[in-house]
């Protein structure tokens, strides 16, 4: 924001890296609003080539947008003038000009949403002052676009062209806001803004998510990762590991969220812990998995792991666990060693259609084992399920099968709370099978199963195995031999596939929750 407020005291600065986005995207929309135009009069003149193009969008490239004349200023609305001048002021290479160029809109058409948001950006001496522009162009947006658009138009904004600004002048809104302190207003802005626009052009819920982690309002920030479940941005990441954290304290829920976080982007925790400083501001712009977003993401929620009791030592200490993060890559090998694990090294497969018939690590045959596996299920339920898993004594590795387990844990739930079905689990670790061949009779003791279950040593994350039939060794390489040491007790063949017993599954497990 500038600090001045006459036209002729407005530094002339060269426009910088905001400037030159607020450029492009204005040519863009100015593109797609001749198209618009272009399409609209084919309507009128030419319905067939209409038509064509409806039926093949690809048509819509052969459309050269600089061919196609510009509508006379006689045919647009003062409002559309008004626009157009915004969009020179989008181009333009310093402050002065913006300002001088916004409040030429104005005076062309008052419902200019856009020319309010520049002079909040660029005039304003205080967030207050700010604030009365961006609600000035809110107002504005209101009267141009009218009641019944909002209706009609709720959930498509930033879809519709004409929508666009006083969708900047509501995120102008909430930035105001957030500098006053007003996070709570700020949160509702944010919140109309993504009910309008649920698709979040924008990528206003990067804000909210942080914000609403700031504030303590953990049931609105799970909700609002629930809203976009396919989100794998390091930002949704490390926020659902401070939601985690929150929620469950230093849990395998929280680490293995914390892990997920550090693969999509190592470079974080440092700036988040304090052990490298943050710039003075955010760079405009940034790289998926890089510094830059590293340095965006820190700007953004570093207050929120603040404010949480214990979440920065325990990012630090966690963070300690993970095996060399940079050098993992979004489809390396994630490793994360557990506190106290003395059993084998534990993957999860996840695909419902692949198998690993060969070590990730070695590359030997793996042979079929049956294990007691131990569940922990969000928030506090632990299920005990017999798996027959994959392993390689070479390396110490144990594989299960996600989509084999899930039946098991579906049932369990049935009998103790159907509404924890589809929540977040953890295997954690195995008991033994003379161990729990010793237990007795009679229902299973949660308390039995922490103290009996040995704790895998280390989580791991593989990338997904090639699918395909592929020649093996003779079958008596991969089940083994009576001579080699294997006690028989390990297989179990006998009608496991059909074995339709219930799992074993037992509420109250109190895991730990709050922090730790």
């Amino acid at each position: 924001m500038s600090k001045r407020e006459r036209d002729d005291d407005v530094p002339d600065e060269g426009g910088g890296a905001t400037e030159e986005f607020h450029s492009v995207r204005g040519r863009l929309e100015q593109q797609l609003g001749k198209l618009t135009d272009h399409l609209q009069r084919l309507g009128n003149e030419n319905s067939a080539e209409l038509q064509r193009l409806m039926d093949d969008p690809s048509a819509l490239g052969e459309v050269d947008l600089n061919t196609i004349p510009a509508l006379n200023s006689e045919d647009q609305t003062p409002l559309e003038r008004a626009q157009q001048v915004v969009y020179d002021a989008f181009d333009a290479e310093s402050s002065r000009n913006r300002i001088r160029l916004a409040r030429k809109a104005l005076n062309i058409s008052p419902d200019c949403a856009d020319a309010y948001v520049i002079l909040g950006d660029e005039l304003a001496q205080t967030p207050q002052e700010a604030l009365d522009y961006y609600e000035q162009g809110i107002g504005a947006g209101k009267r141009a676009l009218g009641d019944d658009y909002f209706v009609e138009f709720g959930g498509e904004f930033w879809h519709m062209i004409e929508s666009r600004p006083y969708m900047r002048a509501l995120a102008g809104k909430s930035r105001a806001l957030q500098a006053m302190g007003r996070l709570d207003d700020a949160i509702a802005v944010l919140q109309e803004m993504l009910r309008l626009n649920p698709g979040d052009n924008q990528g206003m819920r990067y804000v909210l998510i942080a914000l609403l982690l700031e504030t303590g309002d953990l049931d609105g920030a799970e909700a609002l990762l629930h809203a976009y479940p396919d989100e794998g941005s390091a930002t949704w990441l490390y926020s659902r590991a401070l939601l985690k954290y929150w929620r469950d304290g230093n849990s395998p829920f929280s680490m293995r969220a914390l892990a997920n976080a550090t693969v999509a982007n190592p470079y974080v925790t440092p700036y988040l812990t304090g052990e490298r400083p943050l710039p003075p501001a955010a760079p405009p712009f940034y790289s998926p998995g890089q510094e830059s977003e590293a340095n965006w993401l820190a700007q953004e929620q570093r207050a929120a792991w603040e404010q949480t009791p214990g979440a920065i030592d325990w990012l630090q200490d966690a963070s300690a666990r993970i095996n060399d993060p940079q050098e993992i890559g979004i489809d390396g090998v994630l490793r994360y060693a557990v506190p106290g694990g003395t059993g084998p090294n534990f993957f999860l497969n996840t695909s419902t259609y692949a198998r690993y018939t060969r070590c990730p690590e070695c590359g030997e045959a793996m042979k079929q084992r049956v294990r007691y596996l131990t569940v922990f299920i969000e928030p506090n339920v632990i299920v005990l399920t017999r798996q027959q898993c994959r392993s390689c004594p070479n390396d110490d590795l144990l594989i299960a099968q996600a989509d084999l387990i899930q039946p098991y844990l579906e049932h369990a739930l049935h009998q103790v709370n159907p509404d924890l079905i589809g929540n977040d689990y953890v295997v954690v670790g195995d008991i033994p099978a003379n161990v729990f061949r010793k237990r007795g009779d009679g229902p299973l003791d949660p308390e039995w199963v922490k103290a009996q279950t040995i704790p895998f040593r280390e989580q791991r994350r593989y990338p997904e195995p090639f699918w395909g039939w592929y020649a093996t060794p003779d079958i008596s390489d991969i089940w083994g031999h009576e001579d080699d040491g294997v006690d028989a007790d390990d297989y179990d063949f006998s009608d496991f596939a059909d074995d339709s017993s219930p799992p074993l599954g037992l509420p109250g497990g109190d895991q730990q929750k709050g922090k730790s």
